[in-house]
């Protein structure tokens, strides 16, 4: 095994907050709704990390557990980095979540040494838990707009730049 001698994880696994008024971002059909992401790069050691926070909002109960796949790609379309984790660490985990709960979903992807300087896409799925391979969990609507046809099962977070 190599020694790990990158960057310390940040420690604020996950936040719990009433319900805002902010508007919802992306819907799903299982009760839960991404009100935002946000995500910055940090480099730290001689790293690249990028720090993505999410808020969520439940709907109503929710009845089964997902995991969230985090993907950045490249202004080509290329995979530089994924990620498939449980929301909050698997510590609080979505059954137990309440209605109209708001929770802060914070963690660190580390990204390649090699990443070189663009423009880069922040993707994002859900996936059941219940099946193996997990199985999409489709958003039913997005910035508050209904999907025409197929809903999605993956959306674009955002952007970020990597400069030299």
């Amino acid at each position: 095994f190599k020694k790990y001698d990158g960057p310390e994880p940040s420690l604020d696994l996950y936040q719990i907050h009433p319900q805002s008024d902010r508007p919802v971002l992306a819907e799903t059909q299982n009760g839960v709704s991404l009100v935002s992401a946000e995500s910055r790069l940090i480099k730290k050691k001689g790293h690249n990390l990028l720090n993505i926070s999410q808020l969520w909002r439940t709907n109503g109960p929710v009845h089964s557990n997902f995991s969230v796949l985090t993907v950045i790609v490249d202004d080509k379309g290329k995979k530089i980095a994924a990620i498939n984790r449980l929301p909050c660490y698997g510590i609080y985990p979505e059954y137990r979540w309440k209605q109209g709960e708001e929770i802060t979903d914070q963690f660190d992807l580390l990204l390649p040494e090699s990443l070189k300087a663009g423009q880069y896409r922040v993707y994002m799925a859900l996936l059941t838990m219940l099946s193996s391979p997990g199985k999409f969990i489709p958003f039913v609507k997005i910035d508050g707009n209904g999907i025409a046809g197929k809903p999605d099962e993956i959306i674009m977070l955002g952007t970020f730049e990597v400069n030299d």
